[in-house]
């Protein structure tokens, strides 16, 4: 694996895990606190890039971002929008002063998720409730609305020990930290996918040998969550990772989901072993048993992974995890398909519609040259900690940063605009001005980013703005009708190498 190898659990875990007085507030409280911004956000959502939608009696939506970060074998894992939303749900159920804790959880898969601009979306909700057990349930989406998988799971309720103390008096929102770089998922994933003409020449156990002996590159996941393959044999491996800080949600304890990444991993691999060269992998269904928490001490948690049985081309693989003491945590079943190669046409690229926005610094050579690049790189550092807040507040997906430019991608034009006239008003506390321009359009997915003409009139939309103005199409004007936001008319303007007379408006401020 090299030297260089360092992921991200090596790095100190950010963010914080909730404060005691909040399991005094009823559970549905609990979660509104979460997704309002009352308390920090917690280690585990800042590595997952978890974020909680809609709440309500007995259920809740939660997001992640459908980043190449979480690439695994032989697909993107789903395992912690899955949970986070389960327990989310789960938790809306319960009085104050009690938690849930998971016994059993299955999930089954419909087609392999992968990475692409946007979000998981995770829809849960509590099928039953006592004060004894809560089962819950959640179908999860990709960005283009597709479902890839649902799963069910069943919690005990349990009261906290100690009974944690009151509520402070009042609550309002907490201002997050900033760092000088991204939270892991908005970062350009480390490690690649194994290419498909490995798979055609060798077979899986050969695979996998490459890359524990460092001639193939790592999976993004693996990078992600410091996961390493200690040895594998035909039918069987060895999966070790830290526990991080990192994977702390609701307690100091590695949360449950961080367990059933490793363990869905160590699955995948064990059945890697059994393929022949030319064959593929693909994960139908998993049944977890929590038996026990881990302090999220640093110490290695360890994974096992074995063939139990293979039926055709089905494969049974089990898995369990122990702490550094061998103390049993959790046990997977985990039932995969063996695929032949099949002669296909490369499938149609995937287009979608979304708005993007495009902002960049007004003058910033100028001011680069006046203030020197020491200077210069910590204020760009400020700007960019400043637009990833709001792109984050205003439910924006950043693309691409080149310079001191920003590419988002947003699922509603007023979202966007309303998002660019936050960075514009923030950034003048830096004695910064930006333009910015904003076009609704259909776009072609190439993995985690976009292309087509659409882009292409965005960039030239933005260069129509002066400074602290805001431009948009006419697409943008008419989809964002009703929204409030107001528009003054530019005028039709011929864009560089675009065909025909487009239509621009500048946002009005209200």
């Amino acid at each position: 694996m090299g030297t260089e190898w360092r992921p991200v659990t090596d790095e100190p875990a950010r963010g914080s895990v909730p404060p005691p007085w909040l399991a005094s507030l009823p559970g549905i409280d609990r979660i509104h606190a979460w997704s309002k911004g009352l308390v920090l956000a917690t280690p585990g959502t800042r590595l997952f890039g978890l974020h909680i939608g809609n709440v309500g009696p007995a259920a809740a939506t939660v997001r992640m971002p459908a980043s190449a970060n979480f690439l695994a074998t032989p697909h993107l894992d789903i395992s912690p929008v899955v949970f986070g939303a389960l327990v989310c749900a789960a938790t809306t159920t319960i009085p104050a002063g009690f938690e849930v804790l998971p016994i059993v959880a299955s999930k089954q898969f419909f087609r392999p998720p992968r990475p692409q601009p946007g979000s998981l979306l995770a829809r849960s909700r509590a099928l039953n409730a006592s004060s004894v057990f809560v089962c819950a349930a959640v179908e999860v989406e990709d960005p283009a609305g597709r479902q890839v998988g649902h799963a069910v799971a069943q919690f005990a309720v349990r009261a906290v020990d100690p009974p944690p103390p009151a509520v402070p008096g009042s609550l309002t929102p907490v201002e997050e930290p900033i760092y000088s770089t991204p939270d892991p998922p908005d970062r350009p994933p480390v490690g690649a996918t194994i290419p498909a003409d490995v798979f055609q020449r060798h077979t899986g156990l050969e695979i996998v040998r490459m890359q524990v002996g460092g001639e193939l590159p790592l999976l993004p996941i693996q990078h992600l969550m410091g996961l390493r393959v200690i040895e594998a044999s035909e039918g069987e491996c060895r999966v070790v990772m830290p526990a991080s800080q990192w994977f702390c949600f609701t307690s100091r304890n590695v949360d449950a989901l961080a367990l059933e990444v490793l363990l869905e991993g160590t699955c995948s691999i064990t059945t890697l072993t059994q393929i022949g060269a030319g064959q593929s992998v693909i994960l139908l269904e998993t049944s977890t048993r929590f038996i026990r928490p881990v302090l999220a001490d640093g110490r290695e948690v360890s994974a096992r992974g074995r063939v139990r049985q293979r039926a055709g081309n089905v494969v049974f693989v089990e898995s369990d995890v122990v702490d550094a003491d061998g103390s049993l945590l959790e046990t997977m079943v985990m039932s995969l398909a063996i695929l032949e190669q099949r002669d296909r046409r490369p499938p149609e690229p995937e287009r979608v519609l979304t708005t993007l926005l495009f902002t960049d610094i007004v003058g910033s050579t100028e001011r680069a040259q006046r203030m020197g690049d020491a200077a210069w790189r910590a204020l760009l550092s400020e700007h960019h900690a400043l637009v990833r807040r709001e792109l984050l507040a205003h439910k924006g997906r950043e693309i691409n940063t080149v310079g001191d430019g920003f590419l988002a991608r947003f699922d509603s034009p007023a979202s966007a605009v309303r998002c660019a006239k936050a960075i514009r008003d923030g950034v003048r506390r830096l004695n910064l001005e930006i333009r910015a321009g904003v076009h609704t359009g259909e776009c072609e997915i190439q993995g985690a980013d976009l292309a087509g003409i659409a882009l292409h009139v965005a960039a030239r939309i933005v260069a129509l703005a002066g400074a602290n103005e805001i431009v948009v199409s006419q697409m943008v004007k008419d989809l964002a009708g009703g929204s409030g936001l107001r528009f003054v008319p530019l005028g039709s303007h011929t864009l560089k190498g675009i065909e025909g007379e487009w239509a621009v408006f500048a946002v009005e401020d209200s």
